[in-house]
């Protein structure tokens, strides 16, 4: 058995910038985004509301969000 090749099949290289591709899905930024903050309140709502929850990356992705257009 040989070492994989750097770009050969089952390389990694580069993955999350082309899984979309093999997926077949077309997901965009702003649609990946939406996911993620229904997938976060789904996951958060299990724990105690007196707990803290994740501010700082949370606020990044809510600017982008509004930033990024909804075809991107």
């Amino acid at each position: 058995m040989g070492k994989p090749q750097p770009g050969g099949a089952g390389s990694s290289e580069k993955f999350t910038l082309t899984a979309h591709q093999e997926v077949g899905a077309d997901v965009t930024l702003h649609r990946l985004l939406e996911l993620c903050f229904t997938e976060d309140e789904r996951r958060l709502e299990e724990y105690d509301t007196r707990l803290r929850r994740p501010r700082l990356v949370p606020g990044i992705a809510r600017v982008l969000f509004r930033l990024v257009p909804a075809g991107m």
